[in-house]
């Protein structure tokens, strides 16, 4: 994240919170592993839902941020499909939690697309330093 030319703080945002919700994922997996009550509900009830959402909007910042300043060519088309992708599932997830519905399981696939862009952006920095 830091080899990008991003302003600090906006750097800083994405990295604090792509490690906060690596932590809440990885508390997750362990609440599920490890049959112990008080882990499932500090990893589901008090870490996630609004904080893991948050987080994540968070996170989302900074590959808009990427696109925005730090992006070019093809790659950029790419994330700009992928981050437009992941914005409309958020917000159709916020109408569904406004009516108190769950979106299909399926659909949080959409959530590693700018993942992959970011592979590609960052392949792409590494070839043009060589």
């Amino acid at each position: 994240m830091f080899d990008f030319k991003l302003p600090n703080w906006i750097t800083w945002l994405g990295s604090v919170s792509a490690g906060a919700v690596a932590t809440i994922f990885l508390l997750q997996g362990a609440a599920r592993l490890i049959p112990n009550d008080a882990l499932f509900h500090l990893a589901y009830q008090i870490l996630g839902g609004p904080l893991e959402s948050a987080l994540v909007d968070g996170r989302m910042f900074w590959f808009v941020a990427l696109l925005l300043g730090g992006s070019q060519g093809k790659t950029r088309l790419f994330g700009v499909a992928a981050v437009s992708l992941f914005g409309c599932f958020e917000l159709y997830r916020y109408s569904l939690a406004f009516i108190g519905a769950e979106p299909a399981g399926i659909l949080k696939l959409s959530l590693l697309l700018p993942f992959v862009w970011l592979l590609l952006e960052s392949k792409k920095k590494i070839e043009d330093q060589l």
